[in-house]
């Protein structure tokens, strides 16, 4: 689940500043920090990715973190065939 579809989940009620707010107070960060990785602009440092993913209750994981452009480059290429190993 992406960042924002979370945000959107736990803080229904909320805009989505108010929610980053909410949610970076519950993650000890800034709500500016909270917006840059749900927009793609930023992504999390290991610390961060634990922290977001313990409060999310696993819903948001480390994946989730990559824009959905390169998400899909990366399930294409899991899914391609490997390679004969050359002798």
């Amino acid at each position: 689940m992406t960042l924002q579809k979370f945000l959107e989940t736990k803080y229904p009620d909320l805009s989505i500043g108010l929610a980053c707010k909410a949610f970076a107070v519950e993650l000890g960060t800034s709500r500016q920090v909270i917006d840059r990785y749900r927009r793609f602009e930023r992504y999390p440092i290991p610390e961060m990715i634990v922290k977001i993913e313990n409060a999310s209750g696993g819903l948001v994981t480390s994946e989730d973190h990559l824009p959905p452009h390169l998400a899909a480059q990366r399930k294409v290429a899991s899914t391609r065939p490997k390679r004969a190993a050359r002798r």
